[in-house]
């Protein structure tokens, strides 16, 4: 019997052939999907920069730290332990 570690692990035939169809979609459009939405970001962008709440700052969120599995102050003095 082989191990795993000495098995050649490859994907099922089918799903290599989606793969395959993706990667050709991509070659032949490039990134002509993103060209439409560039314009919203952008909007967005200078919405935000000009004083507008971000959608999350409307919604009530706000920032926070979280430490994982430290108790030592890792950054400026300024943020909460």
């Amino acid at each position: 019997m082989t191990s795993v570690s000495e098995r050649k692990l490859t994907p099922p035939r089918g799903y290599l052939a989606v793969i395959r169809t993706i990667d050709r979609f991509t070659e032949l459009t490039g990134y002509l999907f993103v060209i439409p939405i560039v314009p919203l970001i952008l909007a967005n962008v200078v919405e935000v920069a000009s004083g507008a709440p971000t959608r999350s700052d409307a919604l009530g969120h706000q920032e926070f730290v979280l430490n994982y599995k430290t108790y030592e102050a890792l950054g400026p003095a300024c943020l909460p332990v």
